[in-house]
Order: structure tokens, then C-alpha cells, then sequence
């Protein structure tokens, strides 16, 4: 049997004071003396009492919690971003509530939704996949909340981004390959917009003048990649150097 919450009226009527001067207490409000405070404290946690964060938010209109919509989160490079946004928000006195969309518009938008209906004081989202390629985001120009796009974002809806700049950074490493001595180099792509970074595009050119070759895409999936990779390096012929 689930053990009854504890609630500010069952310290109150212990240490018979008003519901509002133990809301205050917890709150470190300057009208509770600091040593009815430290006795509010110290008899809440014996109690086992947690604050009602929805009351609370309704209240201040602000819930502290941020939400983060990740595609996937067995993945190096998300985890790592998961975690440094758990870190800057806990130092700022927030919580997150993360939500993985495993690539499915679908699945994003009924993700956003919940996080919206929690009232989350903001959203952080990396565009799944399939969102990216559709462009469209359902109702996100309706969020009542601050939102960012990372890594993958969509243009044209007016929210801010933070993204790599993939075709300085493709263009980068294949400069440092040719300038090790290859010549024949292969690059495996998920998204279409990979291809604009090493293929040039409006911003970039092959680098050092070479000719690029297209010969079709891997797909989107880990094991479309490992099969794009390894027809790549059977490709050359004796002798050549595959970066």
C-alpha cells in the first residue's frame, strides 16, 4: 500500500502553526524567524514531505523544468550533450525531463506535446530524422515557451539554433587528409545535407580543385552505414590510399 503523502497542513498541525508561516518557512521567507525555519525544515524532512512542484508552479508560473527532445540517446555524441545540459541546468536550479524520439516525427511531436502540457519553462529539441527531411513541425510555431533547436534544426520558424557548421568542418578534414598524401576519399552520409559539405555547394568547392563522385547513399541506419563503409573500402584498386 502506497504510504500517504505528507502535506504542509500535517507539519502545520504538528508544530501547531498556519499552513502559510510553514509555506513561508520552507520558502526561507524573511517574515519566518531562522530558528522557526530550521524547525520547519528539520521536521518536514523527518516526515518524508516533498513539495508539490505543480502547486508551486501554478502559483510562480514557472516549473524549473526544462524539457529535451534527443533522436536517439545510445550515441556518444547525444549523451555527452544530455549531460552538459543536465549539468548547466542543475547549477541553475533546474530539472530536466528527457525524451527520445528514436527518429519518428510522430513520436517527437507527441513528446513535445507532453512536455508542453507540463508546463515546461522551455525546450531544447534536435529534430528527428524524418522531421528534418519533411520540414514541417507540427504546431511549433503555436509553443508557449522559449525553445532552441540543436545540432539538427529547421529554418524559417523564427527560433533560435545551435548547430555545427558541417561544411566548414567537412571541408576542414578533407583538406588535412590530402594534405597527408590520400587522394581517393570516401564519405559515408545520412542526410541529404551532409552531401553539400564535401560535394561544395553555394558557401564551399571541392577542395584543391578534385572531382567529386556521387555514388548513391548509405541510408540513415547504423548498420546502412557500416554497409556503405565497407563498399567503399573494397573500391580502390591495389596500391591506392582510402581515407
Amino acid at each position: 500500500m502506497a504510504k500517504k503523502r505528507v502535506r504542509l497542513a500535517d507539519i502545520a498541525e504538528r508544530l501547531n502553526l498556519s499552513k502559510v508561516s510553514v509555506s513561508k518557512a520552507l520558502r526561507d521567507h524573511p517574515d519566518i524567524s531562522k530558528e522557526t525555519r530550521e524547525l520547519v525544515k528539520k521536521t518536514a524532512a523527518e516526515m518524508g514531505y516533498l513539495p508539490n512542484l505543480l502547486a508551486r508552479s501554478l502559483s510562480s508560473r514557472r516549473s524549473y523544468t526544462l524539457g529535451v527532445v534527443v533522436p536517439k540517446i545510445a550515441h556518444a555524441f547525444m549523451a555527452t550533450v544530455v549531460d552538459a545540459i543536465q549539468e548547466t541546468a542543475t547549477q541553475r536550479g533546474y530539472g530536466i525531463v528527457l525524451a527520445v524520439s528514436q527518429e519518428r516525427a510522430d513520436l517527437e511531436r507527441q513528446h513535445i506535446e507532453r512536455l508542453l502540457a507540463m508546463r515546461v519553462d522551455g525546450l531544447l529539441v534536435s529534430v528527428s530524422q524524418q522531421e528534418l527531411i519533411s520540414k514541417c513541425t507540427s504546431g511549433c510555431g503555436r509553443w508557449a515557451c522559449r525553445s532552441c533547436f540543436f545540432d539538427r534544426a529547421i529554418e524559417g520558424l523564427g527560433f533560435s539554433s545551435v548547430i555545427v557548421d558541417d561544411r566548414e568542418g567537412a571541408y576542414r578534414a578533407i583538406e588535412y587528409v590530402i594534405r597527408k598524401g590520400y587522394r581517393k576519399i570516401a564519405h559515408v552520409r545520412a542526410l541529404r545535407r551532409c552531401l553539400s559539405a564535401v560535394s561544395g555547394g553555394p558557401a564551399t568547392k571541392p577542395p584543391s580543385g578534385m572531382p567529386v563522385s556521387r555514388s548513391g547513399r548509405s541510408g540513415s541506419s547504423k548498420a546502412d552505414s557500416m554497409n556503405g563503409m565497407v563498399t567503399m573500402l573494397q573500391a580502390p584498386a591495389a596500391g591506392q590510399r582510402i581515407a
